[in-house]
């Protein structure tokens, strides 16, 4: 008999230690709560040792079957701990009462020991202290399954359930008479032993339901974990795709941008070919009619030094005014891609005002400029150019429309702490309040001519370079259009 018990505990301990071994390996480097691995590993290691302390005890060494039920009630325990882990927090008040029942436990039971008192009482007082613990631990896997309906719970509660009754029976198997001679575990009968040996291979099912628990919930985290994975890649796929139609739309909308500009630039060459032609006409003309007299005095031989000089100083005069004028235009209407650079503002309108000047004085249009000389601020010339431009022809068209007689276009400039301002405004007739809130929408205008783009461009340009552009009414009549540049852009 004494050697069954021996053998039986032996090989619960080695089953147990095989079990902690695995656990440990699998659980260490997963997404386990720590505190749940550390309850985990503690009735692991105790559940061993309780079953080395049954298998040296069984040799006749009492001593040992007194730590074997200690550690065995104390792995039960933290059992009951991993429990109430999985639903709440343990709190103080737990872990004093669940050590509290067991040292009391134990101190009564080493203290009957001591004094030799019958078997029974100890068995008794043994299987009284597991009862509770068990109850306790039904209680906290209930709790459990209300938060987490796993079947590997349900089978714990079935045993824990189980339990229950194999420690009334092994109470009950320790009440016959024939128990009076026995003194320890080892010397029960062969009833009592199967009890006994079933009782605590039940115990190591517990914990072997309790370590599958975990592994099902760790394979659940990975089936999570790959669905979450596989959800993250569909969303990475949409992103690359969403993010390759986002550059193809800009592409197309830079492509379309860049056409618009170009349209807007021709439309505007169309309106002003009248008064340009009529501008190089007069270099030209006048170009030719010194020719012409330069011609007849060579014929004629009465051409002195004085004379020769005035000529070629007319005809230079001629031939760079129509050049200012081809320069000017090219400079605005054409479609290099230029960097921005510091430029000088005044200078830069300046230069425009050699297009317009013909068109304002077919109109009888008067032109004030009060800009400071050296107006300066990074910009890309030819896009700055296209901007006041388009405010000028609209000023034009507007004054063209207006029946005043002092019809005036001024152009004003000046620095302030955080840009340089331009304002073009005139005195016509105005912007109807109908169309202020749209007057920067593209393909919106409120002219019966143009393409609607002028306004919109402007405002693309200027939010190019990080400035702003707006309407003012004034309140004598007409209309000023205002455009802020930063002094730090690019």
């Amino acid at each position: 008999m004494v050697n069954i018990n021996q053998i039986f505990y032996l090989m619960f301990a080695v089953f147990a230690f095989g079990i902690a071994l695995n656990s440990y390996i699998d659980f260490k480097n997963q997404k386990i709560r720590s505190d749940i691995k550390v309850y985990w590993i503690i009735a692991m290691t105790l559940i061993v040792l309780s079953s080395l302390g049954y298998t040296i005890g069984s040799s006749g060494l009492p001593l040992f079957l007194f730590f074997g039920s200690s550690l065995l009630t104390f792995a039960l325990i933290t059992a009951g701990f991993l429990f109430r882990a999985l639903t709440k927090p343990l709190t103080k008040r737990v872990v004093y009462g669940s050590f509290g029942l067991a040292l009391g436990s134990m101190l009564f039971l080493g203290t009957l020991l001591a004094i030799k008192s019958p078997y029974l009482y100890r068995l008794l007082t043994v299987a009284f202290t597991l009862f509770a613990i068990t109850i306790w631990q039904i209680w906290e896997v209930r709790q459990a399954r209300k938060i987490d309906a796993s079947i590997h719970l349900r089978f714990i509660e079935y045993l824990l359930y189980f339990l229950l009754v194999l420690i009334v029976f092994r109470v009950l198997t320790s009440t016959d008479p024939k128990y009076d001679a026995v003194n320890y575990l080892f010397e029960e009968s062969s009833s009592a032993l199967f009890v006994r040996l079933t009782l605590s291979g039940s115990y190591l099912i517990l914990f072997v339901f309790i370590n599958n628990y975990f592994y099902d919930r760790l394979l659940m985290a990975e089936r999570h974990a790959m669905m979450q994975l596989g959800e993250k890649k569909v969303e990475l796929q949409n992103t690359v795709k969403e993010n390759e139609e986002i550059k193809s739309l800009l592409e197309e909308r830079e492509s379309l941008i860049g056409s618009l500009i170009r349209s807007n630039k021709t439309a505007t060459t169309g309106a002003l070919s009248a008064s340009i032609a009529h501008e190089l006409n007069q270099p030209l003309g006048a170009s030719n009619l010194n020719i012409q007299f330069l011609k007849m005095k060579l014929e004629k031989g009465e051409l002195n030094s004085q004379l020769q000089k005035e000529l070629f100083d007319a005809l230079q005069a001629d031939n760079n005014r129509a050049t200012d004028i081809v320069r000017s235009l090219r400079s605005i209407f054409t479609d290099e891609k230029l960097e921005a650079e510091c430029t000088n503002l005044t200078a830069l309108t300046e230069s425009i005002l050699v297009i317009v000047k013909p068109e304002l004085k077919a109109k009888n249009i008067a032109l004030l400029i009060d800009m400071p000389p050296e107006l300066k601020a990074p910009v890309r010339k030819t896009e700055i150019q296209q901007v006041t431009l388009n405010l000028l022809n609209n000023a034009i068209q507007s004054l063209d429309t207006s029946n005043r007689a002092d019809k005036k276009i001024t152009i004003e400039g000046e620095r302030g702490v955080d840009g340089v301002k331009i304002c073009i405004s005139d005195n016509g007739v105005g912007v109807a309040k109908a169309i202020q809130g749209d007057l920067f929408t593209i393909i919106n205008s409120g002219k019966k001519t143009g393409m609607g783009l002028g306004l919109w461009l402007c405002q693309h340009i200027v939010g190019r370079h990080g400035g702003s552009i707006w309407h003012e009414d004034i309140p004598d009549g007409g209309a000023r259009f205002c455009f802020k540049l930063p002094l730090s852009t690019f």
